[in-house]
């Protein structure tokens, strides 16, 4: 089991808290942590596919403000 947060592995030793970041879980509910370390295939490419849009995004609204800026309207 790993933290859905920080990827930290988790144990049952304690409290069912994230021993890095202090996230509840819990051992019963599969939707309260990771089977595997890193985030799924899916979240990830949805990650790298939205930071794209977001970078096109924002080098749109640069370049429109440099041309207005050099316009000299």
């Amino acid at each position: 089991m790993f933290c859905r947060r920080c990827y930290a592995p988790l144990t049952l030793e304690d409290a069912p808290r994230c021993p890095s970041c202090n996230r509840l879980f819990d051992p019963l509910k599969p939707a309260t942590f990771l089977n595997r370390p890193f985030p799924s295939t899916k979240k990830m490419l949805f990650q790298i596919v939205g930071t794209t849009i977001l970078g096109i995004g924002a080098a749109y609204f640069v370049a429109l403000h440099q041309m207005a800026r050099n316009s000299g309207h």
